[in-house]
C-alpha cells in the first residue's frame, strides 16, 4: 500500500518495497504527481525532492521526476525533526542540545543574581520545550542520547551558585522538577491512555 501525506506545500509518498513491482508502483505514483502538477500549471522544485531508503535490505532503487534522478538522502528534516535512514536520533539530539546550550549560555551571562525561581521559569519556558518538541515521534532509546539530553537539565540546575555542590536529585528537588526520562515516560503513558480510550485517534 502506498500512502501520500501532504502538509502545506510539502508532500511525502510512503510505501513498503517488497519486490520490483513495488518499485514500479512507486515510480508510477511519482509520475502521477508530476502529471497533476503540469495539469494545474504548478511548479515543482526538483532539487528539493529527495528519497530516503529505510531498512538494511533495501535495494535503494533509483527513482526519477520528469527524467531527472531523485537525490538520495540519509537524513531529512521534517516538521522540525531530523529523521535518518537508520532511525537513530543522534542528529536530532545534537541539534536540540546545541540550541539549548546556546540559550543556557545566554541566560548565564544575562542574569546577575540567579535564583531558583527565575532559573526555573526561564528554563521551563525557553530551554526545555526544545528538548521535548514532538518527543513522542523521536523517543530516545540509546543511553548516549538520553545522557546528552539530561545533561542540559543538569547544567540548568547548576546555574544557581549555592546549589552547585548538591547532587542532581537534590537539585531537582529544590527546583521542583523531575528528570527528563521520567517526563518522557509519563508523556508516553498519557498518550497511550488517550489512544486506548479513544480520546485521540491516530
Amino acid at each position: 500500500m502506498i500512502y501520500s501525506k501532504a502538509y502545506a506545500d510539502d508532500n511525502k509518498i510512503i510505501t513498503t518495497i517488497v519486490d520490483s513491482f513495488s518499485n514500479y508502483k512507486l515510480q508510477l505514483d511519482i509520475d502521477n504527481i508530476c502529471k497533476w502538477i503540469r495539469d494545474w500549471s504548478a511548479q515543482l522544485n526538483v532539487e528539493k525532492c529527495k528519497v530516503v531508503h529505510f531498512g538494511r535490505n533495501n535495494s535503494k532503487h533509483d527513482y526519477k521526476i520528469e527524467s531527472f534522478p531523485l537525490n538520495k538522502s540519509v537524513c531529512e528534516r521534517d516538521l522540525g525533526i531530523y529523521i535518518k535512514n537508520d532511525l537513530k536520533w543522534d542528529t536530532q539530539v545534537n541539534y536540540v542540545t546545541a540550541k539549548a546550550n546556546r540559550i543556557l549560555g545566554m541566560l548565564k551571562k544575562s542574569l546577575r543574581y540567579p535564583n531558583v525561581s527565575n532559573i526555573k521559569l526561564l528554563y521551563t519556558s525557553m530551554v526545555r520545550p526544545h528538548l521535548e518538541f514532538a518527543i513522542t515521534s523521536w523517543c530516545l532509546y540509546l543511553k548516549k542520547d538520553i545522557y546528552l539530553i539530561e545533561k542540559i537539565q543538569r547544567r540548568a540546575t547548576k546555574l544557581v551558585p549555592n546549589l552547585k555542590n548538591l547532587t542532581y536529585s537534590k537539585r531537582l528537588s529544590k527546583f521542583g522538577l523531575t528528570d527528563l526520562t521520567s517526563r518522557r515516560l509519563r508523556g508516553d503513558l498519557i498518550q497511550m491512555f488517550k489512544l486506548i480510550n479513544k480520546i485521540e485517534v491516530v
